[in-house]
């Protein structure tokens, strides 16, 4: 949320993750508004700031105060930031440059973790989650820590946030993505192990243990007729 002068008042502009504006003393539709400050002179206020917004015009283009013109630079330099994470995120990583691979895999690991579910996931902590790209054997281990409460209920752990660190090899990641995807029967993988046909594969895989930890071990899977791989046995 951010405040901009306007008709002789501070306005209100919401601004979603997603780069979606919203001006909350205007009935007008965002986007009209922009073409008000594209198309008039010494256009200021609300037209102007959700025209730098939404890159209709440059923010150097307006007479902007100086605090007003640090605000929407800061604003959209955080959203092209989350626009730049979200792409990564949707590409395809082994469809792009060998050297831009590795960044876009953890990308994409990152967001899968963050989909899967651990010990304190659906509490009022949620869980916290550290990737980091290593050049050797891939591991996860998970810990807990001390959070304060966010809620006033004195509930048992209810201050206790479970931790999961996971080292990835992006090369060998991209050989799981390759071969079988990332993620079998609600188990993320982290690398192949050895293929003993196109339809059966043994993998390591990573996997919520007792309490806060996070153990790894081998798993053999296979695809079935209907094209699912399912994990087949315990190794």
């Amino acid at each position: 949320m951010i405040t901009v002068p306007c008709c002789g008042e501070n306005h209100l502009i919401y601004v979603s993750p997603k780069m979606k504006v919203v001006c909350l003393n205007h009935t007008i539709p965002p986007k009209t508004l922009a073409a008000e400050a594209v198309i008039g002179e010494d256009v200021k206020g609300c037209p102007a700031a959700v025209a730098a917004l939404i890159g209709a015009k440059p923010i150097e283009s307006y007479n902007f105060e100086l605090w007003v013109h640090r605000i929407l630079e800061a604003t959209v330099h955080k959203q092209q930031g989350w626009h730049n994470f979200q792409q990564a995120r949707t590409a395809d990583p082994l469809q792009q440059k060998f050297g831009e691979r590795p960044s876009l895999l953890l990308a994409k690991a990152t967001s899968i973790l963050w989909g899967l579910k651990f010990r304190t996931t659906k509490t009022s902590v949620g869980h916290a989650l550290f990737i980091k790209e290593v050049t050797g054997i891939p591991w996860a281990i998970g810990d807990r820590r001390t959070v304060n409460p966010t809620s006033s209920k004195k509930k048992a752990f209810a201050n206790i946030q479970q931790q999961v660190h996971v080292n990835l090899n992006p090369k060998m990641w991209a050989r799981v993505l390759k071969l079988c995807g990332p993620v079998v029967d609600g188990l993320f993988i982290l690398r192949v192990n050895n293929v003993w046909s196109k339809n059966d594969i043994e993998v390591t895989v990573m996997y919520q243990s007792k309490g806060y930890a996070i153990a790894t071990a081998p798993r053999r899977i296979r695809r079935g007729n209907d094209g699912v791989w399912r994990t087949h046995e315990k190794l």
